[in-house]
């Protein structure tokens, strides 16, 4: 245990190699119950993080780290405040064959990304919990790409599967499905940001008291022009299926944007209004 950072493992200024670990059942009173790396590039393979606490970061935590990571599971970890299972801070980590699931917090039941620039693929996000935003996935102030991933089964009170403040998030043949938010976004709830969605799913998500089934969108730039984008990728989703969505409560199953540079020009709808 640590009445600090890093409860199983901390890394430092340093640039180890950590493979084929368990890191279980360990505490940090501040950041990473189980990992904190801070201004390192460590590389992470087949690590297990597992029935680990904190405040900030359960499994991992990530300070100003630009970390590789390949086939790391991060299960049944929980955070007080942010970031149940990762908890990315000002950090450019490459992530791929990652497993996240399980995990809780108050904010980013599965990863919390803030101030990041991060690149996941083949990443696998389901089952956390979030009593607040963001269930699987919450970023603020960030630039969030996820290819080839699942974010699945998820919940929270805004933004079941992924939430984002003030941040751009990039989606390529992704799926999200099956995320439950009690109020708003079951799938995903974009707040003052922007979302491109190229060969994504958007499917059997569901908000319970208020709007957007599948997505809620709130643009951050209504000022664009299609021109700014010309032999560029436009806002919205593109060539991406959005079906069996649903909200309980107010409007949109499917997707619920508000202002207007978004573009929705999915293969198949929502019947749901």
């Amino acid at each position: 245990h640590s009445t600090g950072s890093g409860g199983g493992i901390a890394v430092a200024e340093c640039s180890p190699v950590l493979s084929h670990l368990i890191v279980r059942n360990s505490w940090a009173a501040v950041n990473g119950g189980g990992i904190y790396m801070a201004y390192g590039s460590p590389m992470l393979s087949n690590v297990t993080t597992v029935h680990n606490t904190a405040t900030y970061g359960g499994g991992v935590y990530m300070e100003t780290a630009t970390p590789t990571v390949a086939a790391m599971t991060i299960d049944s970890n929980s955070a007080v405040q942010r970031g149940g299972g990762m908890y990315m801070n000002t950090s450019t980590p490459l992530l791929s064959n990652t497993t996240v699931q399980y995990n809780s917090a108050s904010f980013g039941g599965g990863v919390y990304i803030d101030g990041s620039e991060v690149n996941l693929s083949t990443l696998t996000v389901s089952y956390n919990q979030s009593v607040n935003d963001g269930g699987g996935i919450s970023a603020d102030n960030a630039v969030v790409g996820l290819s080839n991933s699942t974010v699945a089964s998820n919940t929270g009170n805004f933004g079941g599967g992924i939430y984002t403040s003030m941040s751009r998030l990039y989606l390529d043949s992704t799926v999200v499905t099956g995320n439950t938010a009690n109020f708003t976004g079951g799938g995903i709830y974009i707040e003052t940001g922007i979302l491109y969605a190229t060969n994504a799913t958007l499917s059997y998500n569901t908000a319970i008291n208020s709007l957007g089934g599948g997505a809620y969108i709130s643009l951050f730039e209504p000022e664009l022009d299609v021109s700014d984008f010309i032999g560029s990728t436009l806002p919205g989703f593109s060539h991406s299926d959005i079906v069996g969505n649903h909200v309980q409560g107010l409007y949109g199953g499917g997707l619920y944007i508000t202002s207007s540079s978004g573009l929705a020009q999915p293969h198949a709808a929502d019947t749901q209004p």
